[in-house]
């Protein structure tokens, strides 16, 4: 660690230094997993010379994405038309620009290589141009800014509402990145912020932005382009292959298109709306409740957490104990959504249906059975409001909590040892498939914000859900956060529904099949 350094991005104190590259110091938050130079770990010292918008002066990035592969991005989302208007941030690709206005687009340039046909802006037109723009892209220089957060939010202003931002940079989990490692080309360009697929989507929620997507992006190239490339690398291994590989390239192997992973990645997403207050929508599935569930709504509704609003939605799925009776006296309730099923379809059924109506930036799941305690709402929340992690688990067995202590069935001895085995089994084929060290994935308290769904699709009707969600997005890229919250196992004469034969099972189809389905849609 570095004593009285903190991360520019999130503010963690968990910063190390990485090494040093190209004359500059690289440093590491592991907290969000964020390489930066060292020099903005002390803003005062005035090494870096900003342009007025807060770049760094005189540098512009070569360009990764070919003119074709630009245009065919803002083609996917319809930005195309005449008449469309497009803002081009630091953009140094003069022919893209040009395309773009050939194709009847209003294109402006925003300290920018502007083509004739391109209208040049400065930040004396900002205030005059917000809210006049239907796109904003940003294509390889967002790590030059000194403020990637300020960068954003003053292209959201600029954006109409409902307005795409698309942006491309170079990604720290990409398969350059993670092959070469120091020897990583893009180690030599003088970035200030190195950003990978999830922290940079923490950027876009801060600065406004929701409705995140990912579109698969590979290079395609030729042989001498590629070998050209990989002479930039600072590795004589890596050099010498190149040199023995040129002489081969001739005829019909140079002209031959290769499709080759990228170190770059794109990212679409959307201007959200603006909300004077940050909310949290509380999903509440509901199923023969009636001792617990009016205990639960007290405790909910009296929670206070500090600068969030919050929506409680209670999905009621056909009750027979007279819990639907109960739930009906929430109805009318300020804050509270009540949703009736007319027959049980099983928990997920009813998750699935409660995300469908949530209008917060962040979604909790929270049974109504009491095994959970709402005082840890605070700590669970709090990574998320910073904006340091999109995804957070409320780990049962973390904190030095024993998982065969967890689940103690006093009246069914040996249902609670069969439970306990079966967790660790499938904890143990959950974290070998899917690359993890988590302790406690099926937890009930997953919270994470609600533009992590963007693009997912739900199919799981019983407890195999808590297994779908957390796979589908850790297979999206989100790298979720464990924090130890308390918990009381209650036992099947007290109403827990897990069926002991049947639920196994599709727990197994499920750690098998999403590890082979395709994920986003």
């Amino acid at each position: 660690m570095i004593a009285g350094r903190l991360c520019p991005l999130c503010g963690s104190a968990r910063v190390s230094y990485a090494f040093g590259v190209a004359s500059r110091l690289l440093y590491h938050c592991a907290g969000c997993n964020l390489l930066f130079r060292g020099e903005l770990v002390s803003p005062d010292s005035g090494v870096l010379a900003l342009t007025e918008l807060g770049f760094l002066d005189g540098v512009y990035m070569p360009r990764a994405l070919s003119a074709e592969d630009k245009l065919d991005h803002l083609a996917a989302h319809g930005l195309l038309a005449p008449g469309t208007r497009v803002v081009a941030v630091r953009c140094e690709d003069a022919r893209f620009l040009a395309r773009l206005a050939a194709a009847g687009v209003e294109v402006a340039g925003l300290e920018s290589n502007v083509a004739p046909a391109v209208r040049a802006l400065d930040s004396k037109d900002l205030e005059r141009e917000a809210g006049s723009f239907d796109a904003c892209v940003i294509f390889d220089s967002l790590g030059l800014h000194v403020d990637p957060v300020a960068c954003l939010a003053q292209m959201w202003k600029l954006l109409k509402a409902d307005g795409v931002l698309v942006l491309s940079l170079p990604s720290l989990e990409s398969m350059p990145a993670q092959l070469f490692r120091r020897a990583w080309v893009e180690f030599q360009k003088p970035y200030l912020y190195y950003f990978d697929p999830v922290n940079v989507q923490n950027v876009l929620f801060r600065a406004g932005f929701d409705r995140i997507s990912r579109p698969p992006y590979r290079r395609v190239v030729t042989a001498p382009v590629l070998v050209d490339y990989l002479r930039e690398f600072p590795s004589r291994r890596v050099r010498a292959l190149c040199a023995l590989a040129r002489p081969f390239l001739r005829g019909r192997l140079r002209r031959m298109p290769l499709t080759v992973p990228g170190s770059h990645i794109v990212l679409v997403a959307r201007k959200a709306a603006t909300r004077r207050r940050r909310k949290l929508s509380v999903v509440v599935p509901v199923y023969n409740e009636r001792r617990t569930f009016p205990v639960l709504m007290s405790q909910l509704l009296a929670k206070e957490i500090p600068d969030l609003d919050r929506e409680v939605i209670v999905v009621e799925s056909g009750s027979t104990d007279g819990t639907r009776d109960e739930v009906e006296k929430y109805r009318a309730h300020p804050g509270v959504v009540v949703i009736d099923q007319a027959q049980p379809r099983g928990k997920g059924n009813a998750v699935r249906e409660g995300f469908g109506r949530a209008t917060g930036d962040f979604i909790i799941i929270q049974d109504a059975d009491l095994e959970y305690d709402l005082d840890d709402y605070d700590t669970l929340l709090a990574p998320l409001l910073v904006g340091s992690h999109a995804f957070v688990l409320g780990s049962r067995h973390v904190g030095g909590q024993n998982v065969w202590k967890l689940r103690q069935f006093n009246d069914m001895p040996f249902t609670a040892w069969f439970f306990n085995v079966g967790h660790t089994l499938f904890l143990t084929l959950f974290n070998v498939l899917y690359r993890q060290s988590l302790s406690d994935p099926f937890t009930m308290f997953k919270v994470f914000r609600r533009d992590c769904l963007h693009g997912l699709t739900f199919e799981c009707d019983r407890f195999d859900f808590d297994f779908e969600l957390v796979i589908k997005l850790i297979r999206k890229g989100y790298r979720p956060l464990e924090i130890p919250v308390n918990y009381r196992s209650r036992s099947f004469a007290e109403g827990k529904k897990v069926r002991v034969f049947r639920d196994p099972l599709t727990w197994m189809r499920a750690l098998v099949k999403y590890r082979l389905a395709r994920v986003e849609r």
